[in-house]
C-alpha cells in the first residue's frame, strides 16, 4: 500500500475538488491501494473519489466485457483504447494497468486535437494508429511485474495526461 504524506495527500484532495468542479488541470483522485492509517480527512471531499482497491487486477482478470482505456505518448499525445471482452488485465498499483489486446479508438495530440497516430514513449519504432487492432504475442503473463510486455495504460484520461514517464 502507497502511504502518502499529508501534503502529497493534501495536493490529490486539491486537484480532485478542481476535477469535481471542471476547472483546468483536475484530477480525479486515485486512492486505489493507499494506506491512509493517520491522514488528515476532514472537509476532504471525496465524491466520486476512486477508493476501488482493484485487488482483481492485481493478480490479473480476463474481461467478460470491454473497457476504455487511456494511454499517454511521445509529444504528449492520449490514446483512447477500447481493452475488449476477452483481454488479460494486470495492475499491480491499481492505477497503471497493462494488456494483452486492445484497438484504437482515437488518438488526440496535447491540447486535444485528433490526430491519427502517436508514437510509444518507450519504442519509437511502434506506432497507435486510429482503428488498428493490437495484440501481444509475448504478453508477460506474470502478474507480479508491472512493467514488461503488454500495452499500458491507464483507466482515467486525467492519469494518463498528468503521467510522467
Amino acid at each position: 500500500m502507497k502511504k502518502f504524506t499529508q501534503q502529497e495527500l493534501d495536493y490529490i484532495l486539491e486537484l480532485h475538488v478542481k476535477w469535481l468542479n471542471d476547472e483546468p488541470d483536475g484530477v480525479k483522485a486515485n486512492l486505489c491501494y493507499a494506506n491512509l492509517e493517520g491522514a488528515n480527512l476532514e472537509g476532504a471531499n471525496l465524491y466520486r473519489a476512486n477508493l476501488d482497491t482493484n485487488e482483481e487486477y492485481r493478480k490479473g482478470i480476463i474481461l467478460k466485457e470491454d473497457i476504455i482505456g487511456y494511454k499517454k505518448c511521445y509529444s504528449g499525445a492520449i490514446v483512447h483504447l477500447l481493452i475488449p471482452k476477452g483481454s488479460i488485465v494486470f495492475s499491480i498499483n491499481g492505477r497503471k494497468h497493462r494488456t494483452n489486446k486492445c484497438k484504437v479508438i482515437k488518438v488526440e495530440d496535447r491540447y486535444g486535437n485528433e490526430i491519427h497516430i502517436a508514437f510509444s514513449l518507450y519504442d519509437e519504432d511502434f506506432k497507435y494508429e486510429t482503428n488498428k487492432e493490437y495484440e501481444i504475442e509475448d504478453f508477460n503473463l506474470m502478474y507480479n511485474v508491472e512493467c514488461s510486455s503488454g500495452i499500458h495504460f491507464f483507466k482515467t484520461i486525467e492519469e494518463a495526461k498528468v503521467y510522467n514517464y
